[in-house]
C-alpha cells in the first residue's frame, strides 16, 4: 500500500478516497491474518511467544498504513476547509453586492423624497393660508417624516454592524489560514526529521 501512495502523492479527493478505501481493505486483511495466526498459535507449546510475534507483525503492518490514512484525511480536511472558505467568500461578496444595490436604491429614492419635501413645504405654506388643508393631510405622512431620521440612523448602524462582522470574519479566516500554514510547516519539519535521523 505504501508503494502505491508514497508520502505527498495524494493530490485530489479521488486519490484521498482511493487511499482510504485501500487502507481500510488492507487493515481488514491484516486483522484477518492476525486472527488466523493467533488461532494457529494456540496448539503450540509456546503459545504466548507465538502470539506476541503475530501481534508485532500486525503492529508493523498497521503502522505502515497510518501515514497514508493521516495524509488522505488531512487532504480531505484541507479540501473541505477550502470549500468552506470559498463559500464564505462568495457569500460575503454577494452580501456586499446586495448592500451596494440597496444603498444605490436608497440614494436613488432620496431625490424623490427631497422633491416630496419641497411639495410638503409648499402645502404647509398654503396651509397657513387655509388651515383646513392641513387637517386633510393624512397622519401617515407626518409619521413617516418623523421616522425618517431614525430609520436613516438605524440603516447607518446596521451597515456599520455588517461591515464590522465582515471584517471580523476576514480576520478569522486569516488567522485560520495562518494556523494551518504553521501546522503544515511543523508537519513538514517533523517529516524531514523523521526521514533524516541524526
Amino acid at each position: 500500500m505504501a508503494d502505491r501512495f508514497p508520502s505527498g502523492s495524494i493530490h485530489s479527493m479521488a486519490d484521498a478516497d482511493t487511499a482510504l478505501s485501500g487502507a481500510a481493505a488492507e487493515r481488514h486483511e491484516i486483522e484477518a491474518r492476525y486472527i488466523a495466526e493467533e488461532q494457529a498459535c494456540l496448539p503450540n507449546f509456546f503459545t504466548t511467544s507465538c502470539i506476541q510475534k503475530a501481534k508485532e507483525r500486525r503492529r508493523i503492518a498497521l503502522a505502515a498504513l497510518r501515514p497514508i490514512e493521516i495524509e488522505a484525511n488531512a487532504f480531505k480536511r484541507k479540501a473541505r476547509v477550502a470549500e468552506r472558505d470559498q463559500a464564505l467568500a462568495e457569500r460575503l461578496e454577494k452580501d456586499e453586492r446586495q448592500r451596494r444595490e440597496r444603498e444605490s436604491r436608497m440614494l436613488a429614492a432620496e431625490p424623490a423624497a427631497t422633491a416630496g419635501d419641497a411639495e410638503e413645504r409648499s402645502q404647509k405654506a398654503q396651509a397657513t393660508d387655509a388651515p383646513a388643508s392641513e387637517k386633510s393631510q393624512p397622519p401617515t405622512v407626518k409619521r413617516q417624516k418623523a421616522e425618517d431620521p431614525i430609520s436613516a440612523e438605524k440603516r447607518a448602524a446596521n451597515i456599520a454592524a455588517y461591515e464590522k462582522k465582515k471584517r471580523e470574519a476576514l480576520e478569522r479566516q486569516q488567522k485560520v489560514a495562518q494556523r494551518k500554514a504553521e501546522k503544515e510547516q511543523k508537519r513538514k519539519e517533523k517529516q524531514a526529521e523523521a526521514g533524516n535521523p541524526g
